[in-house]
């Protein structure tokens, strides 16, 4: 099948996380899972941009940086989160990336697909897209 005239060049993908897009987003993310297994939702709200486009597992979506932290307050005590970067890539001006997160309730393990968007921030890299989808297992 042949691209269609005008047709957007595929981003290079990378696997690595000791450079590049790969490390940035492993940074980020493993900021997001110490402060979301120690509860400071305050700490895992503060990595997103103020009007952070966010769909968690649940069935709504919203652009805010404190429905974030709202959303996180009700995860259940005791939850842990387990992050395997799939791959990260650059984007104009941004980052993307796929992750596997185990989350490990207290009752069940739920494991969820997340991609998420960065964007520079001054000196830091903070998330400006999260998109979670539950894969069943």
């Amino acid at each position: 099948m042949t691209e269609p005239q005008g047709a957007a060049e595929r981003p290079e993908l990378y696997a690595d996380t000791s450079d590049g897009p790969g490390r940035a987003l492993s940074e980020v993310l493993a900021r997001w899972r110490s402060a979301f297994d120690a509860r400071h939702t305050e700490r895992v709200a503060a990595l997103f941009t103020p009007d952070a486009l966010f769909q968690g597992l649940g069935t709504t979506s919203f652009l805010s940086r404190e429905r974030v932290r709202e959303y996180y307050e009700r995860v259940p005590a005791g939850t842990r989160a387990e992050v395997r970067i799939a791959y990260a890539y650059r984007l104009d001006g941004a980052l993307g990336g796929i992750a596997e997160i185990r989350f490990t309730h207290p009752d069940r393990v739920r494991t969820a697909m997340v991609s998420v968007v960065l964007t520079r921030a001054g000196e830091q890299w903070l998330i400006r897209h999260w998109h979670a989808a539950a894969t069943g297992a």
